[in-house]
């Protein structure tokens, strides 16, 4: 399970990081975004972000989901080594779970907003399926 942990991690991070990039201008309406992310001419994983929710907390919410996957991997390589504190796991399980329910408030306003952004589900799902591998494996911890 450590091993299908770092795996979400890393799609996390790339996932996230594509957001954090296009937040800043990096990534633009180009012919390199994922078609699914189009509608016509509107790039819905773009525009998104121009929204108050793409920044709940000042910063945008893909920035805390690079850190979170970072140390979501690196509880992966711990874990794999048997070498996991019982205080980071328990911390990340917290997290993991303050994501969830944040998820369901981004879920919520992706429906209020009618901008299905299948890159934004992707995330929560991401999340979900991390939130369930360390809930599985706290006991072995």
């Amino acid at each position: 399970m450590a091993g299908l942990l770092a795996i979400l991690s890393v799609m996390g991070f790339l996932n996230a990081g594509y957001f954090v990039l296009a937040y800043y201008g990096r990534v633009g309406p180009r012919p390199g975004i994922p078609s699914f992310c189009r509608r016509s001419e509107e790039n819905l994983c773009l525009t998104v972000l121009k929204t108050p929710y793409a920044r709940v907390f000042g910063t945008p919410n893909a920035s805390f989901g690079v850190f979170f996957y970072l140390v979501n991997a690196g509880v992966a390589i711990l874990w794999s080594l048997g070498t996991v504190p019982r205080w980071l796991w328990q911390a990340d399980l917290a997290v993991s779970g303050f994501t969830l329910l944040f998820g369901v408030y981004l879920i919520w306003a992706l429906l209020k907003l009618r901008m299905p952004c299948p890159l934004c589900y992707f995330g929560h799902a991401t999340n979900l399926a991390i939130f369930i591998i360390l809930l599985a494996g706290r006991g072995k911890v």
